[in-house]
């Protein structure tokens, strides 16, 4: 109950329920921006460590969007949809259209161009990260199951840029893979 009427507040003229995400429009990239911000931080204020955790991914495009019924759709949609891949959990990834709408940007990483499934052109894009790491949801450990541990990869530039983006990758593979039910993922930790 709290997606819709937030993004009400805001001007959102259609909010859909896509199974495990929401596609939205809002009049303007300001407003989508502080939906995806309001929405977060009440995530991170409502995080409650005796029940499991929900972590967000919020991609953001500007561009035309077509209606139809209750269906949105349009190549913002599906930027938009590619583009939280590269959220860190917690975060908010917008795209170069996105950044030009805003007359004052909040602080974020530049990811530079990315490539984005199913979309033949990089995006450029960049990423606000939550102000403090987020708890995400665990599967329970598998039994009898293969396990692969994936291992950081190391930045032999010592650049912060590399590091972030070796962190990513990390990331994205143990996520990619962890979504596969035949085969158990072991934390970075163990």
């Amino acid at each position: 109950g709290t997606l819709r009427p937030m993004g009400a507040r805001l001007g959102s003229t259609l909010m859909k329920s896509t199974g495990d995400g929401v596609a939205a429009a809002f009049p303007t990239v300001a407003a989508a921006l502080c939906w995806a911000q309001a929405v977060q931080q009440a995530v991170r204020e409502s995080d409650d460590p005796g029940v499991p955790p929900v972590a967000f991914r919020i991609g953001i495009d500007a561009g035309p969007v077509e209606f139809d019924a209750d269906e949105i759709y349009g190549v913002a949609v599906n930027v938009a949809a590619r583009l939280q891949e590269h959220a860190p959990p917690g975060g908010i990834a917008l795209s170069a259209a996105v950044l030009a709408a805003l007359p004052h940007p909040p602080p974020m990483l530049a990811l530079g161009c990315v490539a984005l499934r199913n979309i033949p052109t990089p995006v450029e894009a960049a990423v606000i990260e939550p102000p403090s790491p987020v708890r995400v949801p665990l599967r329970p450990p598998a039994r009898g199951l293969p396990a692969i541990a994936i291992m950081p990869l190391a930045n032999d530039a010592n650049d912060p840029e590399d590091a972030y983006f070796a962190e990513g990758v990390l990331e994205d593979v143990a996520l990619s893979l962890g979504a596969l039910r035949e085969l158990a993922v072991i934390a970075r930790s163990a």
